[in-house]
């Protein structure tokens, strides 16, 4: 089933709210679809924001007061199947990784409820408690920067609150063996990155050379890369498999915007900072393995206020050695082949990742002709 032709009506998200959260009092205001222009996309769900409110004596309501986030799980589509190493998580993993992120770290997310009855909409679904922030008071921190509407102040204290929360992830949210989560233990466990790593890196190259998504692409040069990456233990370095999250980025993480304008301060500040008011409960891409391997760190970041929010969470440093960058490259690679897999079959504008994808791995190629392994 294509996740285009999946909607939710204000009348079936009313359904569900309803069921989940009577005892609140809420209903829902307005129906927002979450854009598959972010990395952490993916066509085996669809992500949704109700802004919710509290009716009057005769039932109306004129404004939003509260906001909640809803997942629904699209059946699989012949267009994209799962590789033996490969696929993403679906919702009871989701629901299972959320609680874990939500027990071990400050990072706010709230304990959703998972629902598979299928009996107000026909699809299972998570659904994450009300917040008393409106989903239209919040914006991406993607949309923020360079708007105008934060100062560098502002922007470095969000990189820090961003820094600390993913060193907590990092270091708080560990697991015994790499690779896909899961609700059960693994019969065949990985304790090698590198192993898990790869193995899941060769299929995509495969699956992305067969598909023809990326014309003038040198995958054999890619392999040959590849090979002597491997020969070279680079990505052996990691210790302990930490719960990444891997597509998340500045467009998952939402913002309620300072009080004030930065010019009504004397020292151009806000009187009421920004805060981070919600993240996209979405870790349908996230897994067990190389911290390095979040979008979040994709160069040019991450910045220096980021890292020292990081370190300061608990985070181990990212970059001592020039072969970790190449390490980073590849990690560039395996994003632009998932983006580009998640949408196949999509109709794409100029703007979308997509596009974005394919170019950064043009250039992915071309840096990895003098990077070093060693």
């Amino acid at each position: 089933m294509n996740p285009n032709n999946v909607s939710i009506q204000k009348e079936q998200a009313n359904q569900i709210v309803q069921k989940h959260f009577l005892e609140r009092g809420l209903a829902v205001h307005e129906v927002y679809e979450i854009d598959s222009h972010r990395f952490s996309y993916t066509a085996r769900s669809k992500s949704f924001a109700l802004d919710l409110t509290s009716p009057n004596s005769n039932g109306s309501s004129t404004y939003a007061t509260h906001s909640c986030f809803l997942t629904i799980a699209i059946p699989e589509d012949a267009t994209i199947t799962s590789t033996k190493h490969y696929h993403t998580n679906p919702l009871p993993v989701i629901h299972q990784l959320i609680n874990k992120i939500r027990t071990q770290t400050e990072i706010p997310i709230l304990d959703s409820t998972l629902d598979t009855t299928q009996s107000v909409i026909p699809y299972d679904f998570l659904l994450s408690p009300p917040t008393s922030v409106p989903f239209s008071r919040m914006v991406p921190l993607s949309e923020v920067r360079g708007s105008g509407n934060l100062t560098e102040k502002d922007i470095v204290q969000v990189e820090l609150l961003l820094g600390k929360l993913l060193g907590q992830l990092h270091s708080g949210v560990q697991n015994d063996w790499y690779g896909l989560p899961s609700t059960e233990e693994p019969k065949d466990p990985s304790y090698s990155w590198q192993e898990t790593f790869t193995l899941i890196l060769e299929e995509l190259l495969e699956d992305s050379e067969k598909s023809g998504d990326f014309e003038f692409i040198p995958f054999p040069e890619l392999r040959a890369h590849l090979s002597r990456a491997i020969g070279s233990f680079l990505f052996d370095d990691v210790e302990v498999p930490s719960l990444v999250w891997f597509t998340g980025s500045e467009d998952d993480i939402y913002l309620t915007l300072p009080s004030t304008t930065p010019s009504s301060t004397p020292d151009g500040s806000s009187t009421h900072p920004p805060m981070i008011a919600a993240i996209l409960p979405n870790v349908a891409h996230a897994l067990w393995g190389d911290p390095l391997l979040e979008s979040i760190f994709l160069p040019p970041h991450p910045s220096d206020p980021l890292k020292d929010g990081y370190k300061f969470g608990g985070g181990s440093p990212l970059l001592l050695f020039e072969r970790q960058k190449t390490k980073r490259i590849w990690y560039t690679i395996f994003l632009t082949l998932l983006v580009v897999r998640e949408r196949r079959g999509m109709a794409v504008t100029v703007q979308s990742k997509k596009e974005w994808a394919i170019a950064t791995l043009k250039q992915c190629v071309q840096d990895l002709k003098d990077a070093p392994t060693y």
